[in-house]
C-alpha cells in the first residue's frame, strides 16, 4: 500500500444516511466469452480471478478517475499450512484491500501477470483483519467497493454433499453497506451479480456499470495485447 494516500471512493460518505435494502443486478457472459476468459487464463497461467480483478479494477478506475486503484476483496482465510483446517468449522471469510495500479501504455496481459503475482505474494497474509491494515496503511487502504469470487459449486442438480442429503433449490439474500459489491461465479457460465445502495445508484445505473465490465471482460478475452488505452470502458 506504500504510496497509496487517498481511499477509493465511488461515492460521497455519508454516515448519517438510512439503511436500505440493496438492490441487485445480474448478467451473463455468454458462452463465447466465458470460453474466451477460460482460454485467456489457461494461456496466460491465471487464475479466472484475476482476470475479473482485473477488469472491475478498470471499471472503478473509470469511476473514480483514477489509475491507482484500491477495492475490497472477500477471501477464504483459510490458511493450507494451519494445522486440522480442513475439519475446523465456519466461514473464515475476510476482507482485504486489493491495489491496481495501471498506466497507458501497459498491456491487459502485462496487468493481469503484475497483479497475479502482487496477489500470490499475499496470500500467505490474508487473515489479517481489515481494520488493522487500515490502521497500519493509512487513508490509501480505504475503499468502498467489493469484489467477490465464488470459486465453489453449488449445483442442485449435483452429487449429494453429506449423504442422503440432497438440494432441492438454491438461493441466496445478502445486504451490503457498500455503494457497489460484485460478486463473480464461474460455474455454469460466467455469472455476474452487483448489488448495490439504492440511495446512492438506481437500477440503470447499476446495470450499466455491469454492461461496463461485460465490455472491458470482451476486450480482454478478444487480444490480452491490447494497450490499456485502447480499452474502451
Amino acid at each position: 500500500m506504500a504510496g497509496a494516500d487517498e481511499p477509493t471512493l465511488v461515492a460521497p460518505l455519508d454516515h448519517s444516511a438510512a439503511r436500505a435494502i440493496t438492490g441487485v443486478v445480474t448478467a451473463m457472459a455468454g458462452d463465447e466469452l466465458d470460453g474466451g476468459l477460460r482460454e485467456l487464463a489457461r494461456a496466460h497461467g491465471l487464475t479466472l480471478n484475476t482476470v475479473a480483478q482485473a477488469a472491475w479494477a478498470l471499471v472503478v478506475g473509470q469511476l473514480t478517475g483514477r489509475t491507482d486503484v484500491v477495492f475490497g476483496a472477500t477471501v477464504a482465510g483459510r490458511p493450507a499450512d494451519l494445522p486440522g483446517m480442513e475439519n475446523m468449522l465456519g466461514l473464515f471469510i475476510n476482507t482485504v484491500p486489493v491495489r491496481v495500479r495501471f498506466s497507458p501504455e501497459q498491456t491487459v496481459a502485462q496487468l493481469l501477470r503484475d497483479l497475479q503475482t502482487q496477489q500470490t505474494e499475499l496470500l500467505d497474509h490474508q487473515h489479517l483483519g481489515l481494520t488493522e491494515i487500515q490502521r497500519l496503511a493509512g487513508a490509501g487502504a480505504s475503499f468502498d467497493t467489493l469484489m467477490a469470487f465464488e470459486s465453489f459449486p453449488g449445483d442442485p442438480d449435483g452429487p449429494p454433499p453429506i449423504g442422503a442429503l440432497r438440494f432441492t433449490e438454491v438461493g441466496i439474500r445478502e445486504s451490503i453497506n457498500y455503494p457497489l459489491g460484485l460478486v463473480v461465479t464461474p460455474f455454469g457460465g460466467f455469472e455476474l451479480r452487483l448489488s448495490y445502495r439504492p440511495d446512492l445508484y438506481d437500477e440503470p445505473a447499476a446495470q450499466a456499470i455491469l454492461d461496463r465490465l461485460l465490455r472491458v471482460l470482451g476486450q480482454v478475452a478478444a487480444d490480452p495485447d491490447v494497450r490499456l488505452s485502447d480499452i474502451e470502458v
